[in-house]
């Protein structure tokens, strides 16, 4: 019997062997892989039951959940205005062969842990079958730098206002010698718990009569871009019951290299405001949410043309 672990799956051949479109550089952390062959029963006058079986439109859906890895380790992994949400919806994909479409990019910052992404593709036909290998490549343990907090480069949360920014003031780090230090917030003050960033692209299949595969995924516009976030305490107030918070004038947000600001992990741009509210339960402690909408998102894949 054959039982593959994780160190067996092969990244050099095989469903997994384009790394610069289906995952970057990225620590891989799940795969999932759903070959959709869907069959229609058909009746018939004077028969009971099935007669026979249609066959549906048949595609691939990959999913991959990756912790996001830092600048220095890949520059890969970065995101930029060419490796956007929208750049890749307008991606013509070339179905004569396996070539996938993204539907999906999900970026998730929590206090306390890596930074992760997930992100969805589509392909027509069966996607190809993961390939394994023999031996598993040795570790040394310095394969990855992940991205969380203030290790390594550390990250940093970069917002742009509209109108009179909150004041700022700065968040206590430690720097790579571990010393205390310390960083702008840019008006968002300590306390951020959460931030996730996601867009989701509607891939409408174009099909032919003489074939069950799709001839094209089109994608439908307006993409779905949001962000969402959770923090402890409010940028612009400290009292929330007398000054509301300016959650309204937060335009953009971009997740950057603390050590090299030009370095972008994603952002969020075009940001209008949609739901906030408040929470508090017996043992936790007062947070406040905030949902916004955006108009594109900055993903780290591979830079488009």
């Amino acid at each position: 019997m054959n039982v593959f672990t994780h160190d067996r799956i092969d990244l050099v051949d095989g469903l997994l062997a384009n790394t610069s479109l289906l995952y970057g550089a990225n620590a891989l952390q799940t795969v999932n892989i759903t070959r959709n062959t869907p069959k229609n029963p058909q009746s018939a006058i004077g028969y009971l039951g099935i007669v026979d079986y249609t066959r549906g439109v048949v595609t691939s859906d990959v999913t991959l959940d990756t912790i996001l890895i830092e600048h220095n380790t890949d520059p890969s992994v970065l995101a930029s205005a060419t490796s956007t949400a929208n750049k890749y919806a307008g991606v013509d994909v070339d179905l004569s062969t396996e070539k996938y479409a993204l539907t999906s990019c999900a970026l998730s910052f929590a206090a306390g842990s890596p930074a992760t992404a997930n992100f969805g593709w589509i392909t027509a036909g069966l996607a190809s079958y993961i390939k394994t290998k023999a031996q598993p490549t040795v570790s040394d343990g310095t394969q990855f730098a992940m991205v969380l907090g203030d290790m390594g480069n550390g990250l940093l949360l970069l917002a742009t206002w509209t109108g009179a920014a909150p004041a700022a003031s700065t968040v206590p780090t430690l720097d790579a010698n571990g010393n205390l230090t310390s960083i702008s917030d840019y008006g968002l003050p300590v306390g951020v718990q959460r931030l996730n960033m996601s867009a989701n692209i509607n891939r409408d299949q174009v099909l032919d009569v003489r074939s069950t595969r799709p001839c094209a995924f089109v994608t439908t516009y307006p993409i779905d871009v949001a962000m969402d976030m959770e923090v402890y305490q409010l940028p612009g107030t400290s009292d929330p019951s007398t000054t509301a918070p300016v959650w309204g004038q937060l335009s953009s947000l971009a997740v950057v290299s603390a050590a090299d600001p030009t370095k972008i992990y994603a952002k969020v741009l075009g940001l209008v405001k949609q739901t906030e509210g408040e929470s508090i339960a017996v043992g936790r402690y007062l947070s406040y949410t905030v949902n916004f909408r955006g108009a594109d998102l900055w993903i780290p894949l591979k830079a488009l043309p």
